[in-house]
């Protein structure tokens, strides 16, 4: 058994990668994933985002008792959530070359970011 690692780009011809992958002979395909190469960039937006929230939920909370913000004491970031969200099946094996176009469903990279903010009032 041999294995390979495919990146390819062009998301919009993905099906016909596979049929030309099956017709070369290849007999069993192992997951098709979505990645992105501009994880890091996303990240820190996952990461402001999660600031920002937290702000306003912190600030709403001061607001209740007639107080205000006056700074942050700590912060911590509790990690980066990355799940990739691919619409197909997690091993699909070829008995003979289909006849149609492979269609791979489009996919969803989902990226988030906890944090835990202590601040002053």
């Amino acid at each position: 058994m041999h294995m390979i690692r495919i990146t390819y780009r062009d998301l919009d011809r993905i099906g016909e990668l596979l049929d030309a992958a099956v017709k070369a002979g290849v007999n069993q395909i192992n997951r098709v994933e979505y990645a992105t190469e501009k994880f890091e960039e996303y990240e820190l937006q996952a990461m402001e985002l999660a600031m920002k929230n937290a702000r306003q939920k912190a600030e709403r909370l001061a607001a209740t008792e007639g107080q205000t913000i006056k700074g942050v004491v700590q912060i911590s970031q509790h990690g980066t959530n990355y799940g990739i969200y691919a619409a197909a099946a997690a091993s699909v094996a070829f008995d003979a070359v289909p006849k149609s176009t492979t269609t791979v469903n489009p996919g969803e990279i989902e990226i988030s970011a906890a944090v835990t903010v202590v601040y002053e009032f």
